[in-house]
């Protein structure tokens, strides 16, 4: 008698699915409704089936942990079905390295080990069909599951019941379709046609007549390779990838548009910034402009002319510098490095597979890194091989492959650098040495230096100065590590300690992970950026006095508790402060704590004192929930020797909120010589007179007065570094805008664009020493304001009191003059009273000094204010003054070539300040005055009116799979515009584009820009902006 074989059925589930969230079935259910189907006959197979669209455009890459896309839950008994094996999905299916490609891989054996082209490829914005056949047993017992890619069979998974364990069953868990962990924006899959299918074979179900026609919703850019335009950039993480990589998928996007600016030649030790922050491709890793909650925390590091040197540290295999930080570099003549890293026993086949090469080319990796400098336009290597090699034979290997390295990258790409570290000896054996000798010396000598670890001493360092000998001493960069690991002098703000020992030598310094200043400091910005600025400007003067004013010892230690009502005050747990830190806490009675400050013993000289410096207070406050109206109270007073009162600050009854908000005071109005102690104490409360501490909390407390403290060993990196000169030639225009990268706000000619705090390091300006401490005016700070800008996030704030009007140089320059018809200079400046006066004045390189001056003073005051000692013939008035946004005055002069016809070169650029008051009044009044732009120029304009610099603007479209949660049904794309440059301007700074005449970004790629979620139709607006940031060219473009 023969069997009638069970019957079969398909069914569709979904015709089109998008992942906004887990869909649910029962599994019971489903086979329920198939033996419904079957006349109740046994399910012998169940399976599905399914197009897979896997979405990829510029502002959704594919991410980098993507689960089982189908999985069922909370079965322990039954192993799971993914789409995917776990291995290949963390390991290379959707690793983001694979951003050169339009395509993923299946890969169907191990791809480290074969190196072999051995897969099923799924490409990006297209539909692939798949399927998954599970055999069935006793209509409930899971025997086998095969899946299919695009009628392929990818992987077979067989189960067999042993003694008691019986085989996986289906039970009544859900089957969820999509990882209902993870937001639809981080998994960008839909479905179509997902079918059910009861006893088919798998060779029907795999046929297109059983799973149906392919979707065709989204109908456009089905083919389109949107990874190509993705915005951010991720580093290589195997061999395997940077075999995979191939230049025609790099996106212009990650390609850098500034090249490296010339710098003055100089002899003195080199120095090597290591940035190591966080692991890395953080916010930076974006080439657009990226938008951040708060600019607190984003690294915008800018004491270039500190360095020569800057390299993009991370601990991925293949680190590439995100494009940003080389366009910043390089505008600043740094050179930019990448790191090549293999760490401990998991790395020692790729280390020797590096050298080994592939198909008997030991070079093949060396020829792909020289390629990444030239695609990426970055200059050069950091080899960080910590590692133990398998033989000596490896080592000698090494020594040959820098060799190649080194001298082929030279030829590539001028000036490049290859730097081994300090690592592995030539016996193969990982043992760092410290110190350049016979053990590391042949890695030297093969490549362009050495980055020595960081425990060394004295003895060490002449050792490797006699094994360098006096020719290559400056080719040995003596490690330091800013986080203190074993470092010579303790690391942190003592790191200008391995400096000075290393310049005794003749030798080199690398710094090794100075974003210490700001990963380790959860505090205010002030705070942060005073760390960074002690770091490496020797800063003197507007030091924070107070102890303990983050919360960063744990307790109230330093304050001086008057009140302690309730249960008294407390600390809160990090991340409870700002920026990840802590605060002091208060209950329900008033709780008070207070400082006293005796300012001679803090180092202040009593004659500064005498000048009634400006006195600045700050600290951050909010309340505590779930009523977040709590209550506080500051008193702040000066007094003298006799603890009299002579200026004071009594506040009325604050109440907080849910969010930090932040307490300032300023003080410069008081009698002089009369300054001797600071009071302040504060106290707070909760308004619900909850048991607890519940009450408003304050962290962040800064104290500082504008005038030197003589008392600190203020040293920094400035002080043993010789600042580097940039090299300009005659063509040359000298143009800053005090801009570090990062704002809170965003600002074009004074006017405000953008009302979000940003971080976009390709838009540095050059600041030089514009932020250093000057000795000839020792009341006068100098720091970036983000409150306020001209072009850009921030301008330069110069404020406190003067004594004697001096000059202070902003930048130190070298730039030539004699081929000059005229000089025009202008300066955008704003003061905070009319009485505030500024001139700027250039030294030539004869002594000759020309003083700019804006109007508003008359001649009488000019003559008096400079002590009648000058020539009036070099102090030049504006040929135009120009009234802009937000109270700035933008003043433009020009002079005749006769007033400096035997000058060669611009030496400097220097500050003088000064207020018109009343003398007689026994006030020395606040300077306070705020300088946006400086810029230079001595050739005439390159462009004419009317002439055109770009051609038309090329654009596409890819659709995004957010328009399916749109009420109103209009469409979602990404639009990447493109154009070309057709006229040739050396001068060409950036692009600004307009969206809908909104201001929209600030661009430096190269001919590309990506709008991000928009829907249609807009009109585009692309400007052409000039270093001295003019509009020179605009096109528009209407997109439907």
């Amino acid at each position: 008698m023969t069997s009638t074989p069970p019957a079969s059925s398909s069914k569709l589930l979904y015709d089109f699915v998008y992942l906004d969230s887990p869909l649910k079935h029962s599994w019971k259910s489903i086979i329920d409704r198939g033996t419904q189907q079957s006349n109740q006959q046994p399910i012998t197979s169940l399976s599905f089936s399914t197009f897979i669209y896997f979405l990829s455009t510029p502002s959704q890459p594919i991410p980098v942990n993507v689960e089982q896309v189908l999985d069922k839950k909370k079965n322990v008994s039954l192993s799971k079905i993914p789409l995917f094996r776990q291995s290949s999905i963390t390991c290379s299916l959707f690793s983001q390295h694979h951003q050169y490609r339009d395509y993923v891989e299946l890969t169907l054996s191990d791809p480290v080990s074969s190196l072999r082209d051995n897969s099923i490829k799924l490409h990006y914005n297209r539909w692939e069909h798949v399927v998954y056949h599970i055999s069935v047993v006793d209509n409930k017992y899971i025997d086998c599951v095969k899946v299919y890619v695009n009628g392929k069979i990818y992987i077979t998974t067989n189960y067999t019941a042993s003694g008691d364990d019986l085989l996986p069953t289906l039970t009544t868990a859900p089957l969820v379709i999509g990882d209902k962990e993870k937001k639809y924006e981080e998994q960008p899959i839909m479905f179509g046609q997902f079918m059910v299918h009861f006893n088919k074979t798998a060779a029907e179900i795999v046929s297109p007549s059983v799973c149906g026609p392919v979707p065709t919703y989204p109908v456009s850019n089905a083919n389109e390779p949107g990874l190509y335009y993705q915005d951010a950039f991720v580093p290589i993480d195997s061999l395997l990838d940077l075999k995979a990589w191939d230049a025609k998928y790099v996106s212009p996007l990650h390609k850098a548009a500034i090249p490296l600016a010339k710098r003055k030649p100089h002899q003195h030790p080199l120095r090597f910034h290591c940035h190591d922050y966080n692991f890395g491709y953080l916010w930076d890793r974006y080439s657009q402009t990226c938008q951040l909650p708060r600019i607190d925390k984003a690294y915008a590091f800018h004491h270039w002319n500190l360095v020569d040197i800057f390299n993009y540290f991370s601990h991925h295999r293949i680190t590439v510098p995100p494009v940003s930080w080389i366009n910043a570099a390089h505008r600043n003549g740094v050179k930019v490095l990448g790191t090549v890293i293999l760490e401990w026993d998991e790395a020692v086949s790729d280390a020797c597979l590096l050298v080994d090469g592939i198909d008997g080319d030991p070079y093949y990796f060396a020829n792909k890194l020289i390629q990444l400098c030239q695609v990426y336009g970055f200059d050069g290597w950091l080899m960080n091989v910590e590692c133990n090699l398998p033989s000596a034979e490896y080592a000698d290997k090494y020594c040959k492959f820098l060799r190649y390295l080194t001298d082929h990258l030279h030829q590539c790409v001028p000036e490049s650098l290859v730097i081994w570290y300090d690592s592995v000896c030539m016996n193969g054996k990982l043992v760092w040495q410290n110190e350049l000798n016979s053990n590391n010396h042949s890695f030297f000598m093969s490549c362009d230096g050495i980055f020595l670890n960081y425990r060394w001493d004295e003895n060490k360092l002449a050792d490797s100065f006699l094994c360098a000998g006096p020719a290559r001493a400056r080719d040995v960069f003596v490690g330091t590590d800013v986080w203190g690991r074993g470092t010579y002098g303790g690391g942190g703000l003592n790191t200008h300690k391995g400096l000075s020992v290393a310049n005794r030598f003749g030798l080199s310094s690398a710094i090794f992970g100075p974003g210490w200043s700001h990963e380790n400091t959860h505090s205010s910005l002030k705070i942060i950026r005073e760390k960074e600025s002690s770091l490496w400007n020797n800063t003197v003067i507007g030091l924070n006095l107070l102890e303990n004013g983050s919360c960063e010892n744990n307790d109230l230690s330093f304050w001086k508790i008057e009140e302690n009502g309730g249960d008294g005050w407390g600390v809160t747990e990090s991340g409870q402060g700002i920026n990840g830190g802590k605060a002091f806490v208060s209950s329900y009675k008033w709780c008070t704590k207070s400082f006293l400050i005796d300012l001679e013993l803090n180092g202040f000289d009593r004659a500064h004192l005498d000048q009634a410096p400006s006195i600045e207070y700050e600290f951050y406050y909010c309340g505590t929930g779930p009523n977040n109206e709590d209550l506080i109270r500051v008193e702040f007073e000066l007094l003298d020797a006799n603890n009299e009162i002579v200026a004071k600050y009594h506040s009325r009854e604050i109440v907080t909120g849910e969010q930090y908000k932040r307490f300032t005071l300023l003080i410069t109005d008081y009698p002089p010589e009369t300054l001797k102690y600071i009071y302040c104490k504060i106290s707070c409360r909760d308004k619900e007179n909850w048991a607890g501490r519940y009450g408003a909390k304050v962290t962040a407390h800064h104290l500082a007065i504008l005038a030197p403290q003589a008392n600190k060993e203020l040293l920094s990196i400035q002080d043993y570094t010789k600042e580097r000169e940039m090299e300009f030639n005659a063509n040359t225009t000298f143009s800053t805008d005090f801009n570090i990268g990062k704002g809170k706000f965003y600002w074009i000619n004074g006017k405000k664009v953008r009302e979000t705090p940003w971080v976009q390091l390709s838009d540095q300006s050059l600041l030089g020493s514009s932020l250093q401490y000057c000795k000839e005016n020792p009341l006068l700070l100098k720091s970036l304001n983000f409150e306020l800008g001209f072009n850009g996030g921030s301008c330069l704030n110069i404020r406190g009191k003067i004594i004697h009007p001096s000059p202070t140089t902003l930048f130190y320059l070298d730039l030539p003059c004699h081929t000059f018809a005229q000089l025009d200079l202008s300066f955008a400046w704003k003061s905070s009273n009319s009485q505030t006066k500024i001139t700027l004045a250039l030294e030539f390189d004869d002594q000759t000094t020309i003083y700019f001056t804006p109007k508003g003073t008359t001649t009488s005051q000019q003559i008096e204010f400079f002590g009648g000692s000058i020539d009036l013939r070099s102090l030049i008035i504006p040929k135009k003054t120009s009234l802009l946004d937000n109270g700035w005055t933008l003043s433009e002069f020009s002079i005749d070539q006769s007033l400096f016809k035997d000058c060669k070169s611009i030496k400097k650029i220097q500050f003088i300040g000064y207020i018109l008051h009343d003398t007689s009044l026994n006030i020395n009044p606040l300077f306070d005055v705020n300088i946006g732009q400086i810029s230079i120029n001595g050739n005439e304009t390159t462009t004419n009116a009317g002439d055109k610099i770009i051609g038309s603007i090329d654009y596409k479209k890819y659709w995004k799979a957010l328009s399916i949660d749109r009420e109103d049904d209009k469409d979602i794309f990404d639009i990447v515009l493109q154009w070309k440059q057709i006229t040739s301007i050396p001068l060409l700074k950036c692009h600004h584009i307009y969206i809908n005449n909104q201001f929209k970004d600030v661009c430096y790629s190269n001919g590309v820009y990506v709008i991000e979620n928009t829907t249609l139709p807009i009109t585009v607006k692309l400007q052409c902006i000039d270093n001295v940031n003019s509009v020179i060219d605009e096109t528009e473009l209407t997109i439907n």
